[in-house]
């Protein structure tokens, strides 16, 4: 296309993300990828035709899985 850009995708912690990647802070990246040639038009198609740049941001632990529920419940009966 004659208005599309020359900037490589960029692909935040598996979706493509708008903004410039120095937007993005360095303390939060854990890791980066790039993707040239052949690999990336397969994964992405024609917006990875000028290549893709992978971040992987750092990411909070967890300490497990935690459900809490209230139930209330309640009947009543029409007096004759």
């Amino acid at each position: 296309s004659i208005n599309a850009s020359s900037d490589p995708l960029i692909v935040l912690d598996g979706i493509p993300y708008n903004g410039d990647l120095n937007s993005i802070s360095s303390s939060d990246i854990e890791s980066i990828s790039f993707l040239k040639d052949a690999s990336s038009n397969a994964l992405y198609g024609s917006r990875g035709a000028n290549g893709v740049i992978i971040v992987n941001t750092k990411r909070g632990k967890s300490k497990g899985l935690h459900i809490e529920a209230d139930v209330k419940t309640g009947v009543n009966f029409r007096s004759i």
